[in-house]
């Protein structure tokens, strides 16, 4: 096997590794939310971020030119990056998910602007794309990230 592949590999597989775990923690801490109370919003705006990461990881995997090596520099502000991210989750992992939750009787706006998810995943966005030579993948998806952002953050508001 070539070691160039071999580290395409690593990179995406540690990124999809990364997401699988984070999917497994929301679910369980999803549950728990929903159990004590807490309804879910924005229903389609999580389909629309899904589908967006699946896309996102898909391109990377079907457009990395595996002829090329790694760019150090962006590969290692990606595993800082990740561990980072990492990192923040673990701090709120009791109450973390990638759906958004509220409580009924005291709803609190504020909660979509302090989410960690949020920039580690725009920087992301930016960084893999950059470490695997597709910097025009990287304005793309930066790109699509912040509109899902802006909307989830309220700045787009659906209009009625």
């Amino acid at each position: 096997m070539d070691e160039t592949i071999s580290l395409h590999a690593i990179a995406l597989g540690a990124i999809l590794l990364a997401r699988l775990a984070e999917a497994w923690m929301s679910r369980i801490n999803g549950e728990r939310l929903a159990a004590s109370g807490a309804v879910e919003v924005e229903h389609e705006l999580h389909a629309w971020t899904q589908i967006f990461h699946a896309c996102w990881l898909g391109a990377l995997v079907v457009l990395a030119d595996r002829a090329a090596a790694l760019d150090a520099t962006w590969t290692v502000a990606g595993a800082l990056l990740l561990m980072s991210r990492a990192s923040a989750l673990w701090r709120v992992r009791g109450t973390w998910t990638l759906r958004r939750f509220e409580q009924a009787e005291k709803p609190d706006p504020w909660t979509r602007l302090r989410d960690p998810d949020g920039g580690s995943m725009l920087a992301e966005v930016l960084i893999l794309p950059l470490a695997l030579g597709l910097a025009w993948l990287s304005a793309a998806g930066a790109l699509a990230y912040a509109l899902l952002c802006a909307r989830r953050c309220g700045f787009m508001a659906p209009r009625a």
